[in-house]
């Protein structure tokens, strides 16, 4: 954990996680403007978004309001990361069950362009076959219908990313 100036503990990584809005209702981190390695953000959300869990093994709880996201590709696990208020970075690492059904459909596209990323002459076979296999504890399996409502997002990472944007798979999996 890191201690900014005012001696408040911003965790680094949270487990048995889940985002809400203010009412309490679950809501997907996707709905955070989305922040690249550069530096480039868009829009900002016009509702406020706090990430529960628990850090430090469960030892503590977590509540923070966050206010954008990122995704990194490049280790072997894709990385999950939202921004506190005060500009700290926090890892996600597992979500909460009751959660991940919110989150289901965002989750497979990230596997998806990590994948990709890692593999980009891989078939589309493959790549079904990985998908399914990382998301094996979800009742139902990832189908294309996933992918459908988060296009745009597929697309900005192309833009980007050059092995995604001559990907094979990817190229596959979005003109379906």
């Amino acid at each position: 954990m890191a201690s900014s100036d005012d001696d408040e503990i911003v965790p680094q990584i949270v487990t048995n996680y889940h985002l809400v809005d203010d009412d309490e209702s679950p809501i997907s981190f996707a709905v955070l403007p989305i922040q690249f390695g550069d530096g480039e953000r868009q829009d900002a959300a016009n509702m406020a978004v706090f990430l529960h869990g628990t850090t430090d093994g469960g030892l503590q709880k977590v509540y923070k309001q966050v206010v954008a996201w990122k995704l990194e590709l490049e280790d072997d696990q894709p990385k999950i990361m939202v921004l506190s208020k005060d500009k700290k970075w926090i890892n996600l690492l597992k979500p909460r069950k009751s959660y991940e059904d919110t989150i289901r459909t965002m989750l497979i596209t990230i596997q998806l362009l990590h994948f990709v990323r890692r593999k980009p002459q891989a078939s589309e076979k493959t790549l079904w076959e990985h998908l399914r296999g990382v998301m094996s504890t979800f009742e139902v399996r990832p189908s294309e219908d996933d992918f459908r409502e988060h296009i745009s997002l597929m697309k900005l990472f192309s833009e980007r990313d050059q092995v995604l944007a001559n990907s094979q798979a990817s190229a596959q999996v979005a003109l379906h």
